[in-house]
């Protein structure tokens, strides 16, 4: 069964991407969202659409909401940017 509003994700996605956000307590650490960014963007490159959205909802899933969206337009830069910058302190 499809996850409402999703084109591939099914509820059985959404529950594993649930369970590793418990799992991770909710947060992910720079290198870890870097990450993600990069494993996003690689399946828009293969247009698999099916880890694209199972990546926006485990970040809509953990309040990660304007990454989530970023991700969901494409804005890369402007995300991989923010990793580097915070990467520093």
């Amino acid at each position: 069964m499809l996850y409402p509003g999703c084109k591939c994700m099914t509820v059985d996605d959404a529950k594993e991407m649930e369970n590793l956000n418990y799992k991770n307590g909710w947060g992910f650490t720079y290198v870890e969202l870097g990450n993600l960014f990069v494993e996003h963007y690689k399946a828009r490159n293969k247009n698999d659409i099916h880890t694209m959205e199972k990546i926006e909802y485990r970040l809509t899933d953990a309040n990660f909401h304007s990454e989530a969206s970023k991700l969901h337009d494409g804005s890369y830069m402007d995300l991989m940017c923010e990793v580097m910058e915070n990467l520093d302190d």
